[in-house]
């Protein structure tokens, strides 16, 4: 018992770590608005290395959806975001606060 407690507290702290260095490495997120270019109808396409990585990688996710008549779908990536401990209404992202954002 005592060593499966042990390890279980290995596997926790090399998370911790790795999900840290993760956000170092990947600090911009992606969003993208594919209904009606506006939230709450928003899309998490992942972490990326750079602006331009996650500008591409928005740009593409948009080029295949297909946004309601008369709506503009948009996107946005996120420097270095801190999701709320609120839980969203249903159908919804957790709420993001970014140290910047950009198109």
């Amino acid at each position: 018992m005592r060593l499966l407690i042990n390890l279980r507290t290995i596997f926790v702290v090399i998370a911790i770590f790795g999900i840290s260095s993760c956000a170092d490495q990947y600090p911009w997120e992606g969003l993208v608005y594919p209904k009606t270019g506006q939230m709450p109808y928003d899309i998490a396409i992942g972490h990326f290395a750079t602006l331009e990585e996650c500008r591409a990688a928005a740009i593409a996710v948009l080029s295949k959806t297909h946004a309601e008549e008369g709506a503009a779908p948009d996107y946005e990536c996120g420097l270095n975001c801190r999701v709320s401990d609120n839980p969203p209404p249903p159908g919804q992202l957790a709420l993001r606060t970014c140290e910047e954002t950009s198109k």
